[in-house]
């Protein structure tokens, strides 16, 4: 159920009763194909399992979001907890992929794809020769994306089954907005961060990173995963998850 009438700081109550009346779903969401629209957004699948997305309003657009990026994780001098990647890396993306699309809703409160990819990573790391071994094994990943109605943003869930070691997986979210600094929250206050000089390569935040310049900007925001990497060019990178055996030990 959607209320239009919220007060701020305030609720409202609803009751059900029987009635006789079919009442008339009031909503802006559809499918096309592999597009999903409603009031604020256009997000199209497109055949290299990206996402372009347009903003209605603005007249501005984004594509080659939403691609996977994997990578070796072997660190055991710091007991696996800062990341560090093998001498001999060897990068596995999911971009070129042909994903597998289903319709999973069609509105007109709610519409939502699933793209679905498998990518062959390598099974685990060598620590001793700082490589990753020839030894491949499926990493599929389900994307269910979707827009509400009244909301001017896109929601991605993620579903992914490992079976490798010893690897980070991240996604990637090629903006096209240079800039030298990103904004992230913080416990208290939003950071604003140096793209030119940084410590790290990889950063912290709450729930949300941020980057303009100044004409049209760009925002991921996460629950529950905290680390980000922003690159001068724009290009944001999300941390999934790293199975580092290091961590356990």
């Amino acid at each position: 159920m959607k209320s239009e009438r919220m007060p701020g700081v305030g609720f409202v109550k609803y009751y059900l009763v029987p009635g006789t009346k079919k009442g008339r779903i009031r909503g802006n969401c559809r499918v096309r194909g592999r597009t999903l629209e409603n009031e604020f957004l256009n997000v199209t699948v497109c055949s290299d399992s990206t996402l372009l997305m347009r903003d209605k309003k603005r007249g501005t657009s984004f594509k080659t979001l939403h691609f996977f990026e994997d990578g070796g994780d072997c660190a055991p001098q710091s007991g696996g907890y800062h990341f560090q990647a093998p001498a001999h890396d060897r990068i596995v993306s999911s971009l070129g992929s042909k994903p597998v699309v289903k319709v999973l809703a069609r509105g007109p409160l709610v519409a939502a794809l699933e793209s679905s990819v498998t990518i062959h990573v390598p099974a685990s790391g060598d620590t001793l020769r700082q490589r990753r071994s020839k030894e491949a094994v499926p990493l599929r990943l389900r994307s269910v994306i979707s827009l509400a109605s009244q909301e001017p943003w896109v929601t991605i869930d993620l579903f992914v089954e490992n079976r490798a070691a010893d690897h980070r997986l991240r996604a990637v979210f090629p903006t096209g907005i240079a800039t030298d600094t990103a904004y992230a929250q913080g416990h208290f206050h939003v950071m604003e961060r140096s793209l030119t000089q940084k410590p790290w390569d990889t950063e912290s935040m709450r729930e949300f990173v941020f980057v303009t310049d100044g004409t049209k900007g760009f925002a991921l925001l996460s629950t529950g995963l905290h680390e980000y990497e922003a690159l001068k060019n724009g290009t944001l990178y999300l941390t999934l998850f790293r199975s580092n055996r290091y961590v356990t030990q």
